[in-house]
């Protein structure tokens, strides 16, 4: 390897490299998982090799190799495989104490933070995923390219919208959180913000309605706050416009996003000539990371783990 020992970077190394020895520190037990083909290796060494571990054979199979491994993993492997893999998001935060484990975990596990929890959220799978609540007129519709109104650009990969018709079409998607990987302890101890948006528009030739209406349910699918917005729009209505929204300080509980989207045209035409919808968006920015740093002794909790 030579006398230089380089870094993540391929520079040289300022720090001096990490000295192996056959021998365990005094108050190391034996047998404890430092110690391989007769060499003991420090804590950091093997938390940085097994932070090259694939996260299944972590949780499936190295957790499992001894107590020391499983606390390692848990204490050091995430937070390392996330440093690594997302440092540009990382690097704008400013973090002054540690993030409790289980968020590492789940940033990896489940790609939570920053990640669109909302499915097919322009119609580029037609209607999958969503819950038909009001079908009326000639019914939802989507279409590619938009017709009677711009492209829209905000996504570059979805040149697709959903379309509406002269009588109320609405439908809705039901995310639950602990599925996306937010613990109901994140949930109830750190209240995460909640990003919501979408962008809305109405064709150059009819008048149309759109209301977005969002709410935050607890385990008993009562609503414990909602947002809502409601716009009657003239033809004449230049582009996309986007509705957006953060969930903030909303108390503890909440553990369902229930997000609908409502329109239809204001003219009775035949077909769709109602307001459009696309790029609808409910996540968990990594923004809201730095809400999340450890609180006393979140570091044992326990709250998760396949």
């Amino acid at each position: 390897m030579g006398q230089k020992n380089a870094g993540m970077s391929g520079n040289p190394s300022t720090t001096a490299p990490v000295e192996l020895s056959s021998e365990p520190p005094p108050n190391i037990p034996p047998n404890n998982g430092c110690v391989l083909s007769d060499t003991y290796l420090p804590d950091e060494v093997i938390i940085r090799i097994l932070s090259f571990v694939d996260k299944k054979t972590l949780v499936k199979k190295c957790k499992f190799v001894c107590k020391k491994w499983h606390e390692l993993i848990k204490r050091g492997v995430w937070k390392v495989k996330v440093e690594r893999k997302y440092h540009k998001e990382f690097s704008k935060l400013k973090l002054q104490k540690r993030l409790p484990w289980s968020v590492y975990y789940n940033i990896i596990w489940n790609n939570s933070y920053g990640k669109n929890f909302l499915k097919n959220n322009s119609g580029q799978l037609d209607m999958k995923h969503w819950k038909i609540v009001a079908n009326g007129g000639d019914h939802w519709k989507n279409e590619c390219p938009p017709i009677g109104v711009p492209e829209t650009t905000v996504d570059a990969g979805h040149k697709v919208c959903f379309a509406t018709s002269y009588h109320r079409c609405e439908k809705k998607q039901v995310i639950e959180l602990s599925r996306e990987g937010i613990s109901p302890y994140i949930m109830d101890t750190y209240q995460p913000t909640i990003f919501i948006s979408e962008w809305y528009t109405a064709r150059w030739d009819c008048n149309s309605y759109y209301r977005l209406h969002v709410e935050l349910l607890n385990d008993k699918q009562e609503v414990v706050t909602n947002f809502n917005f409601d716009i009657e729009m003239r033809s004449w209505l230049d582009g996309w416009k986007e509705v957006h929204h953060s969930f903030d300080s909303y108390g503890p509980g909440v553990r369902y996003v229930v997000f609908s989207h409502v329109g239809n045209d204001l003219q009775f035409w035949s077909g769709h000539y109602g307001s459009k919808m696309a790029c609808a968006r409910v996540e968990i920015p990594f923004s809201t990371l730095s809400k999340l740093q450890i609180k006393h002794d979140d570091y044992i909790n326990d709250e998760i783990i396949n």
